[in-house]
């Protein structure tokens, strides 16, 4: 059984896909398009946990604030806040 947070990256999966889909159905150069700026692996995740009330630490110019995760060294991870905590959560490490 999913969990809601799998279920979450599996719905934001399958919108990404969409919303690519759909700009390369209509003509949208590469360059232009949200498959440019995202990731088929991580995008989907910081957008799930964003649905869960986890909100990105943003640096002084907007950027969210990535760090090496420190478990599996392989990816970057997000810090966010909820409920008054910090959290870094890794699209790797953090999937369930």
């Amino acid at each position: 059984m999913q969990t809601i947070r799998q279920q979450n990256i599996e719905h934001e999966a399958q919108a990404l896909a969409a919303v690519i889909a759909n700009e390369q159905a209509a003509g949208v150069e590469h360059f232009n398009s949200t498959a440019a700026v995202t990731d088929p692996f991580s995008t989907p995740f910081f957008r799930a946990v964003k649905r869960e009330g986890f909100i990105a630490k943003l640096a002084v110019g907007g950027c969210v604030v990535l760090v090496g995760c420190g478990r599996c060294r392989k990816h970057s991870a997000a810090i966010y806040l909820k409920d008054g905590q910090a959290v870094e959560l890794c699209p790797l490490c953090d999937r369930q």
